[in-house]
C-alpha cells in the first residue's frame, strides 16, 4: 500500500509540473508567444449568458503554407480577393472566439435593446418612429435611419438581399428575403448580413457592457471586451489541427488539399459551387442556395462552425500594404521588366478600375494555367516572374482604395479560392453585402 501511495504522489508531482510548463493544448505560454506570464482564467465566462458558446483558443505559432495560386481558379469579378502567396509565422496569444457567427436573433436584440432605450428617452415622441400612410389609417413604423448605438447607424441593410453582388453571376431569386431575413423567426439561428465594420463593432461594444452588468450581478470582473477576431487569431483558430509526431505537437492544415467533401460524399462548407481552372462549374450546391443556419455544417478542431464558408467574416485589423505587396520590382531586369512595363501601359489606357482588375485577373489565370501544365525550369522561371509582378498589381489596384478592411473564410455565394486561409477580400469598412457577417471575440486578460 505505501508502495503504490509513494508511486502515486510521485505520479501527482510529475503531472504537476508538466501542468504548469505547458497549455492544454501542448504550446509552453512563453514559447514563441511572449515574455510575460499569461492569466488563463477559463471559467470566467462560464453560466455567462452573454459569454455562451465562447471558446478557449490556446495561443502558439504556426508557418502559414504557400498558397498554389496556378490551382486556383480566380473570377475576373471578384475585385477585392487578395492571396498571400508566400508563407509566413504566426503567433497569437490565447484567446476567446465565439463557436458560431453572430445570429439574426441576437443581433435583433441589440437593435431591440437600442429602441427601447430611445423609447424610454422619447415616450411622447420616440426618435425612432415615423407614420407612414397607408389606404387605412397612419401606422406607426421603425425608421431604421434613426436606430444608432455609439453614433453609428446599426441597423442592417435589407436590401442587400435585393442588389446583386458584383463578384459573381448567380442569379438566384432572394430578393424576397429583403422582407423576412432579418426579422422572421425562421432565420433566428442563421447569421446576420448586410451589416458593416462599423455597425459590427458597435455590436461588440453593446455585449461588452451587458456582459460586464451581468457580471457585476454574479460578483464577478470581466477585464476585457468583446471585439472582433484579428487575422491572425481567425488564421489560427481556422487552420491548426492537432498532429501526434512523436510529442504532440501542432501543424497547419494543408490549405491547398483540405477536403471539400467528409468521408460520406457531404460537402463540409456551405459554398455555393465549385470553380475548375478553366472557368467551369463542376458543382453547384442545390441544397443550401443561401446562407444555413450558423451550426448546421461540421465544426472544426476549436469546435467553431462555418470558420470556412457561410457568410465571410469582418477581421478587426486594417491590412497593411506589407502583408500583401510582396513583389521586388527594384530587382526586376530582363523579360520580366519588359513584361511589367507592358502591363503597365495596358492599365494606364484603362480608366475603369473594374476593367483594370478584369484585365489583371484574365492574364493571372491564363499564365496559371501554362504554368501549372509547364515542366521547362527556365519557362516556368519567367511564368512565376510573370505571376508575381500580375499578383502585385492586382494587390496595388485593390489598396488603392480607402478604408480598408480585412474579410475572411469565404461566403455561400463565393468559390472554393476563399476557403484558403491565405485569402480574403479587402473591401470598404462601410461595404454591406448579403455574403459578409462577423463573429466576436475576447483577449485573454492578463495580471
Amino acid at each position: 500500500m505505501s508502495r503504490l501511495f509513494f508511486l502515486a504522489a510521485v505520479l501527482t508531482v510529475v503531472l504537476n509540473l508538466f501542468a504548469q510548463s505547458f497549455s492544454p493544448t501542448g504550446w509552453k505560454y512563453n514559447d514563441n508567444i511572449t515574455e510575460q506570464k499569461v492569466n488563463m482564467p477559463k471559467n470566467t465566462l462560464k453560466g455567462m449568458k452573454h459569454g455562451s458558446d465562447i471558446m478557449l483558443v490556446d495561443g502558439g505559432s504556426f508557418n502559414t503554407r504557400l498558397t498554389r495560386i496556378n490551382e486556383l481558379w480566380i473570377d475576373p469579378a471578384d475585385t477585392a480577393l487578395v492571396l498571400q502567396p508566400y508563407s509566413h509565422k504566426i503567433t497569437v496569444n490565447p484567446f476567446y472566439i465565439c463557436n458560431h457567427e453572430v445570429t439574426n436573433f441576437e443581433y435583433r436584440t441589440f437593435v431591440k435593446w437600442v429602441i427601447d432605450s430611445i423609447s424610454s428617452a422619447h415616450p411622447e415622441n420616440p426618435k425612432y418612429c415615423y407614420y407612414a400612410d397607408n389606404e387605412l389609417m397612419n401606422v406607426p413604423a421603425i425608421n431604421t435611419n434613426k436606430i444608432e448605438y455609439d453614433k453609428v447607424n446599426i441597423y442592417p441593410d435589407t436590401l442587400c438581399w435585393y442588389r446583386p453582388n458584383l463578384a459573381n453571376n448567380y442569379t438566384f431569386d432572394l430578393e424576397h428575403l429583403r422582407n423576412i431575413y432579418f426579422m422572421h423567426r425562421f432565420f433566428n439561428n442563421y447569421p446576420v448580413v448586410g451589416v458593416d465594420w462599423y455597425q459590427a463593432m458597435a455590436y461588440c461594444k453593446w455585449k461588452t457592457m451587458r456582459l460586464k452588468e451581468e457580471a457585476l450581478k454574479k460578483k464577478k470582473t470581466i477585464n476585457t471586451v468583446f471585439r472582433l477576431p484579428t487575422q491572425a487569431e481567425w488564421q489560427y483558430a481556422s487552420s491548426v489541427r492537432k498532429h501526434k509526431i512523436g510529442a504532440i505537437t501542432y501543424e497547419p492544415e494543408d490549405d491547398s488539399f483540405f477536403p471539400l467533401w467528409d468521408k460520406k460524399g457531404k460537402l463540409r462548407y456551405n459554398i455555393v459551387s465549385i470553380i475548375d481552372k478553366n472557368g467551369s462549374t463542376i458543382y453547384t450546391n442545390t441544397q443550401n442556395k443561401y446562407t444555413a443556419s450558423v451550426k448546421s455544417f461540421p465544426c472544426n478542431y476549436y469546435k467553431l462552425y462555418h470558420m470556412r464558408g457561410n457568410v465571410s467574416e469582418w477581421m478587426l485589423d486594417k491590412p497593411s500594404e506589407s502583408q500583401f505587396l510582396f513583389y521586388d520590382y527594384t530587382r526586376l531586369q530582363g523579360d520580366t521588366l519588359a513584361y511589367s512595363e507592358q502591363i503597365t501601359k495596358q492599365l494606364n489606357q484603362l480608366a475603369d478600375k473594374t476593367k483594370k482588375m478584369e484585365l489583371l485577373t484574365t492574364l493571372l489565370n491564363d499564365i496559371n494555367r501554362k504554368l501549372k501544365n509547364h515542366f521547362v525550369d527556365e519557362e516556368s522561371e519567367q511564368f512565376n516572374n510573370q505571376v508575381n509582378v500580375l499578383s502585385d498589381l492586382r494587390n496595388k489596384l485593390i489598396f488603392s482604395d480607402s478604408d480598408l478592411r480585412i474579410v475572411k473564410g469565404g461566403s455561400w455565394e463565393d468559390g472554393v479560392i476563399y476557403l484558403q486561409a491565405v485569402a480574403c477580400d479587402l473591401i470598404n469598412a462601410n461595404t454591406k453585402r448579403r455574403s459578409t457577417g462577423f463573429r466576436i471575440a475576447m483577449s485573454v486578460s492578463e495580471e
